[in-house]
């Protein structure tokens, strides 16, 4: 019996043990990605630190292109020479990483040379078993993480939950880094045309300005040697009239360019009045080079057009084998449109009031912030919530009641702040122009399932009832995801200022479009409550960010108890997201009562496609 009791003890120990190592795992990688933001650097600690923490042979982490055909590997503990090219496997192909990244589940193989996903040109000789993780956020795939052992089965359930917990991290980690990346060049685009319009509020000289904009463009498009050409007083040449990145001993007036069919690559720009990218000077046939220049290799040629007839160019080159894409161009005309217009807009921009520029500021600002500490926050959540899932699970903390209950809260509380910060980020997308549909056919009925589902606890526990009245043949072209947040923000909405008892109702039906706003025929959805109303005076204010109507229990910490505090961005961002599907947003209520409870209807129009082609979901 004593002999039972100690190998039970040692047993115990032994997974007490594996649990406080997984911990300390996952905390120091949490810590990892708090204090480095670059995802290069981010990935390869993170892989370093996995390898020295449980001391397999190979740590890699694997990241989708941008086709989602191919797994790059970004970071790996495996020494490579400095001008290998990184290592590139087919998503679905003879690999385990591949094999994970097609079906989005993990791979836990403890004799790779048994297993036919595994082969021969994919595996390295001595390694004997692999585990393999997907990194996605939902289901949209980010990459695999992958690690091997030279030991066959080196790996347990344990491991697999561990190693889940850290992918849901590094996935998260990754998500935001590319969200913040995508933001940000968003962002100093945005700052840098504003900062263009603002100067010439302040000056009528064409050279400043051309000049602002080489200095601004290069840090959204990068070039060796750029100028602002523009046709001279006999519009028969090209002369440069702002440069950066020319030799010093460089004379810029004896650089000229004539306008004629014989020089066909300004002639191109002038007929066409489009850019014009050269990946390679050297293939094109009449490219010139300007003595005492550094040979250009790939070139951008942007046109400036005014009144319909373009009057000069933007030259950019770069000396390295590094060609100019789409984006580059489309980036580089917006700033060449906003130097073609400036003389003309110039005297505009002078009676621009300073309050307007207040205003704006403002606006920016509390954009920026709410988009700074949205990001700020997710890095720490990431280690709150991946710390209190495994927690809930310890043994040690189920045998505690009172332990049990506070992890509980902590989880519990760490979910709520999450989704606080994913409508901060929602938001901010929705500020920056940056929200992305994906848009697939779907039924209505079907579509508002898990929203009750997920308020059905809410609506029970104050007695709120919720009917749905639609018909199981509505349905229209939209973004599911999307969609869905909009009717969680507005049932939300409705159950917090609906008094206990209450009723909520969702209704829905065809609008043709003679009958509604919209230029097409399309589907008109009613969220319906017996709650407080809202004064007309309101009805457009209550979808402005953070605005709350009638007086709130500002310290009531759920977001459904009766006018709990909230963000106040739940019918801003619903209003952003159904205007990004080409439909519209608006509240009817007779008034504010707290006594008579006239009610409010909130209406959501639809068209039964959006207006513009809106891309394909990811994986679908």
């Amino acid at each position: 019996m004593s002999q039972e009791i100690y190998q039970h003890e040692a047993q115990k120990s032994a997974l007490t043990e594996a649990m406080r190592h997984a911990l300390e795992t996952i905390a120091a990688v949490g810590l990892c990605i708090a204090e480095n933001p670059d995802p290069d650097v981010l990935l390869q600690k993170v892989v370093t630190l996995i390898k020295a923490r449980h001391g397999y042979e190979h740590v890699s982490i694997f990241l989708a292109d941008d086709a989602n055909h191919h797994l790059v590997l970004q970071a790996s503990t495996e020494e490579v020479a400095p001008d290998t090219p990184p290592l590139r496997l087919e998503i679905g192909g003879t690999s385990i990483v591949g094999w994970v990244a097609e079906n989005h589940h993990p791979a836990c193989v403890q004799d790779v040379t048994q297993d036919e996903r595994c082969s021969e040109k994919t595996r390295l000789s001595n390694i004997r078993s692999e585990l393999a993780l997907p990194l996605e956020i939902g289901r949209k795939l980010l990459g695999v993480l992958d690690l091997q052992s030279t030991q066959p089965e080196a790996f347990d359930g344990d491991d697999i939950l561990t190693f889940q917990s850290l992918a849901t991290q590094i996935a998260m980690a990754i998500q935001n880094a590319k969200i913040y990346a995508r933001e940000r060049s968003r962002r100093l685009l945005a700052e840098r045309l504003y900062d263009i319009g603002h100067a010439l509020s302040q000056t009528l000289d064409l050279e400043r300005v051309l000049e602002l904009i080489l200095d601004n463009l290069g840090e959204m498009v990068p070039y060796n040697r750029g100028s602002v050409m523009l046709r001279d007083e006999t519009g028969s040449e090209l002369e440069i009239l702002a440069a950066r990145g020319f030799p010093a001993n460089t004379d810029l007036r004896k650089i000229r360019v004539g306008i004629s069919e014989d020089n066909d690559l300004f002639w191109h720009i002038y007929k066409s009045q489009k850019p014009l990218l050269i990946p390679d000077v050297a293939k094109w046939p009449s490219w010139v080079y300007v003595k005492n220049l550094p040979p250009a290799h790939s070139w951008l040629g942007v046109p400036f057009i005014h009144s319909g007839e373009v009057i000069g160019m933007l030259s950019l080159a770069r000396e390295t084998p590094d060609p100019y894409n789409e984006e580059d161009a489309t980036l580089t005309s917006a700033f060449a449109a906003q130097a073609a217009v400036a003389l003309e807009n110039a005297r505009l921009y002078a009676n621009v009031t300073h309050a307007y520029q207040q205003l704006e500021r403002l606006d920016r600002t509390k954009s920026d912030f709410i988009n700074f500490a949205a990001h700020e926050l997710r890095t720490p959540l990431t280690v709150l919530l991946g710390s209190s899932q495994i927690l809930i699970k310890d043994p040690a903390i189920l045998e505690n009641s009172l332990h049990e209950q506070m992890i509980g809260g902590i989880h519990r509380g760490a979910k709520r702040l999450q989704e606080i910060v994913n409508s901060m980020l929602d938001m901010a997308k929705i500020d920056s122009r940056a929200l992305q549909l994906y848009t697939e056919p779907l039924k209505l009925a079907s579509l508002f399932e898990p929203v009750k589902e997920y308020f059905r606890l809410d609506l029970e526990k104050r007695s709120i009832s919720l009917n749905t009245e639609l018909a199981e043949s509505l349905e229209l072209e939209g973004d599911p995801t999307e969609l869905e947040k909009v009717f969680h923000h507005l049932i939300s909405n409705a159950i917090k200022y609906t008094p206990d008892g209450g009723t909520i109702t969702l209704s829905g039906h065809t609008a043709k479009k003679e009958q509604s706003r919209l230029p097409t025929d399309g589907i008109e959805i009613i969220v319906s409550d017996t709650g407080i109303g809202i004064d007309p005076e309101f009805h457009e204010l209550v979808f402005t960010k953070f605005y709350h109507t009638g007086k709130l229990a500002l310290h009531s910490s759920g977001k459904t108890k009766f006018k709990g505090g909230g963000p106040g961005l739940g019918l801003a961002i619903a209003k952003g997201i159904v205007e990004a599907h080409g439909g519209h947003l608006w509240v009817e209520s007779p008034g504010y009562d707290e006594e008579t409870c006239p009610g409010s209807d909130f209406h959501v129009l639809l068209p039964l496609r959006p207006p513009t082609q809106q891309k394909k979901k990811p994986n679908a």
